[in-house]
């Protein structure tokens, strides 16, 4: 009885942790905008219309969105230095799966 208890506590344990494993990079990316570009860009990716629309960015323009996030353009500040590489690539998975494309 305990080691039946005992296999069924680590097969969920391993499957619980599998599956905080498995979260995706578009879904860190959420969470990276939801804290640091939502205000501006809109909950959900949805735009308010103030301010370009993220959606739009096509499949080849990383590194347009790279040098925008970056270093800034226009009325967005840039993010240089509190935005890490990791979250960087994590925004742009969210970005692009939830693209008009």
């Amino acid at each position: 009885m305990c080691r039946k208890f005992l296999a069924t506590l680590f097969l969920f344990c391993t499957a619980a942790g599998a599956a905080v494993a498995q979260e995706s990079d578009a879904d860190l990316g959420k969470a990276v905008y939801d804290m640091h570009c939502s205000g501006c860009h809109g909950t959900g990716l949805r735009n308010p219309g103030t301010s370009f629309d993220l959606k739009e960015l096509t499949a080849d323009e990383r590194a347009r969105f790279d040098a925008g996030v970056l270093d800034g353009k226009n009325m967005m500040p840039p993010w240089r230095g509190t935005i890490a590489e990791a979250e960087l690539d994590q925004l742009w998975a969210y970005i692009r799966e939830y693209a008009y494309e």
